[in-house]
């Protein structure tokens, strides 16, 4: 055994007087010049007095704004906070995670979203290195990208609190900025896990420091429920600060039309103003896969789901126009579109003009 090299590596309850006997007898074979059982408990000590300190205290409201726009991807993953993405099988969910960390990883715009550049790292529970250096190879060719994309990749196979102190260190030792967890239910360890506690990625996840983190989820298969979710317990919902659906339709052979939406966000309304719904069209073909933006409006399967507030909104996007317009083009009674322009102007967030156009609220049209 060369110096520097460990005596032995193990799991050690710091609590427990037979545990740490054992361990001294253990090293003191190899080694007995050395008092073992006063090491380790003073070595157990330290350990449980500085994690019992935890986070130190900090004076709020003594220090400026953080810089910068906050979003590590705009309107997807908040800087230095947890987002989570769920969606049914076959929706590519994957694909547009990996496709997000290339556009973090390399700073890349080409998604039509500001983006923060900073080193990823991708926590597969799924699929395989192959698999998706298949896929970057893929969206290089088919969207001609100028750079060659590359990401931090790690398969992992025992749950993610087991594996904690190695993502750690990759974090560190890579100066790692964006964690992608793929997926939820194999990183606690099974579907039973999940719905009882998912508790235990979310505090994993915490524990990487200077990082923010997109967590890659399924739907629940829940007959019951009116709104879709994601699999697992409450926690699920309430520890990300920000959860988007994913929605997708295929009319085209090869080709999948994606529509993000808002599920539940703990982010200032402002932030998020005018980003949702967010679509993509993912296409591949023979000579690789391209992902583009759409409108997510121009798809009615997609649209469907943002309500006839939503659909009204977006289309008021393109200019005034007048109730009788509006329900030509949204093909709905002239009944149920004044219903929800009037609740839209209580909102304030339309205006009716003088020439009975409804227009979306701003400085230019409260002016006339």
């Amino acid at each position: 055994m060369g110096a520097g090299d460990p005596l032995h590596i193990t799991r050690l309850n710091l609590f427990s007087t037979q545990a740490k006997k054992t361990l001294a007898g253990h090293l003191r074979a190899q080694i007995n010049s050395l008092e073992w059982n006063t090491l380790i408990e003073q070595l157990a000590q330290r350990t449980i007095t500085e994690y019992r300190k935890g986070e130190p205290v900090v004076i709020i409201g003594a220090h400026p704004l953080r810089p910068g726009s906050r979003w590590r991807l705009e309107g997807l993953i908040p800087e230095g906070d947890i987002a989570l993405l769920f969606g049914p099988g076959g929706s590519g969910k994957s694909f547009l995670g990996l496709a997000f960390g290339m556009a973090v990883s390399h700073g890349w715009d080409g998604l039509g979203l500001k983006v923060e550049q900073g080193p990823v790292l991708y926590l597969d529970w799924e699929w395989g290195w192959q698999e998706h250096n298949d896929r970057l190879l893929a969206l290089e060719a088919g969207m001609d990208l100028k750079f060659k994309p590359s990401i931090v990749y790690r398969y992992c196979s025992h749950e993610i609190d087991n594996e904690i102190e190695t993502i750690q260190q990759i974090v560190v030792d890579k100066n790692i900025k964006l964690v992608i967890v793929d997926s939820l239910v194999p990183a606690l360890g099974g579907a039973k896990n999940a719905k009882e506690n998912a508790e235990p990625l979310f505090t994993s996840l915490r524990s990487l420091p200077g990082t923010s983190a997109l967590v890659i989820s399924h739907t629940a298969k829940d007959p019951e429920a009116k709104t879709r979710s994601p699999y697992g317990d409450v926690f699920s919902t309430n520890r990300p600060r920000h959860v988007i659906e994913m929605r997708a339709v295929s009319e085209t052979e090869g080709q999948l039309d994606i529509a993000l939406y808002k599920h539940k966000s703990n982010l200032p309304p402002a932030r998020l103003k005018g980003l949702y719904p967010i679509g993509f069209r993912l296409a591949t073909g023979a000579l690789g896969t391209s992902l583009e933006r759409i409108d997510v409006f121009s798809v009615p399967a997609l649209a469907e789901r943002m309500g006839l507030k939503g659909r009204l909104l977006d289309f008021l996007k393109l200019g005034p126009a007048t109730k009788a317009a509006i329900a030509e083009a949204l093909s709905s009674s002239p009944a149920q579109v004044q219903a929800r322009l009037s609740e839209l102007k209580r909102a304030g967030l339309l205006v009716l003009l003088p020439n009975s156009s409804w227009a979306l609220a701003s400085k230019e049209f409260d002016d006339e």
